[in-house]
């Protein structure tokens, strides 16, 4: 763990998403000396339910303080039968291969398990009546990493990549040409500016669903606000703040456009153009970053082809258009 406090666990599970399991965690706060083997039901994909089975048996549960190292052992029996509408007699271990899914995370003051840090699963089925089952037949298992399924993450991702890595594209090739003398291509429109407008207030109120969205997963906290996160996964303390800051940039550059001075206007039309333009740069810097590392992320943290296609040519193109 990255403090006192935190919690590790698994589930026997049908699937690698999380919408089963049978659970088993290992949790500890601040205030107490040594962690507690928790039972918990998987009902989908929101925090697991805690509930009392006497149908297992813990035999350790030891608290390492010079290098924050929980440990809770206990045994299952094969089969269980149903405790308060949890269908336990369905994973039964003696005649039924499982899938292993593992995550651990931050608790909060109270006691609560907060949103997981990361999260794996084994990459099949796994028979807990043979140890030669294991991945390399030595009792090992080995996990696969997951890419993240959560729907609002990967709606979350999706629109940001939609807006920022294609729409405001246009938007700013469109003000870079536009203007220019001779920039037959716009004739068809009232003029450039029409483009631009609208491509920026659809950016801006995409932007706002988006990041709305993201705070879901979490149970609608702000990363950064969630205790050990910053330890856990850095990467996304910086991509949250990162894309917040974003968001009030873009809204400040609608607002900016609403209050345009005119033309005629010597004194505040260069200060606008200046203050325009170092904003859109700071935007895409900003912006660039959170897709980066957003595609980095969605691997639970593994570079893959399509991140680096993203930074080689997207981010390339986009130098291009800015500077």
């Amino acid at each position: 763990m990255s403090s006192d406090s935190g919690w590790a666990g698994f589930a026997i599970a049908v699937s690698t998403a999380m919408v089963d399991g049978d659970t088993y965690i290992c949790e500890k706060t601040s205030s107490q000396n040594i962690p507690s083997l928790q039972p918990y039901w998987i009902t989908g994909r929101t925090r697991p339910e805690k509930f009392t089975n006497s149908q297992i048996s813990v035999s350790t549960q030891t608290f390492d303080s010079s290098n924050n190292i929980i440990e809770c052992i206990f045994t299952r029996p094969d089969a269980m039968t149903d405790v308060s509408g949890k269908s336990l007699s369905s994973y039964n271990t003696a005649s039924t291969s499982f899938r292993i899914l593992a995550a651990q995370g931050q608790m909060d003051t109270s006691g609560v398990i907060l949103y997981h840090g990361s999260r794996t699963a084994t990459a099949s089925t796994y028979d807990f009546r043979d140890v030669a089952s294991a991945d390399d037949d030595t009792g090992v298992i080995n996990f696969e990493s997951k890419r993240i399924d959560n729907k609002y993450t990967l709606a979350h991702g999706a629109l940001m990549l939609l807006v920022w890595g294609c729409i405001i594209r246009i938007s700013t090739f469109t003000a870079s040409v536009g203007k220019k003398e001779g920039a037959e291509i716009f004739e068809t429109w009232s003029n450039w500016f029409t483009i631009h407008m609208w491509c920026n207030l659809f950016v801006a109120l995409i932007t706002i669903v988006s990041v709305v969205l993201a705070f879901k997963p979490p149970e609608w906290m702000f990363f950064p606000n969630i205790p050990g996160y910053k330890e856990v996964n850095p990467t996304l303390i910086y991509h949250s703040y990162l894309g917040v800051t974003s968001l009030a940039l873009v809204l400040f550059q609608v607002l900016m456009g609403l209050l345009r001075p005119d033309k005629e206007n010597k004194t505040f039309r260069p200060i606008f153009n200046y203050a325009h333009q170092f904003i859109n740069i700071c935007l895409k810097i900003f912006t660039n970053y959170c897709i980066v590392t957003g595609l980095y992320m969605i691997y639970l943290n593994n570079w893959t082809w399509v991140g680096i296609f993203y930074l080689v040519f997207f981010m390339g193109g986009s130098g291009i258009c800015v500077f």
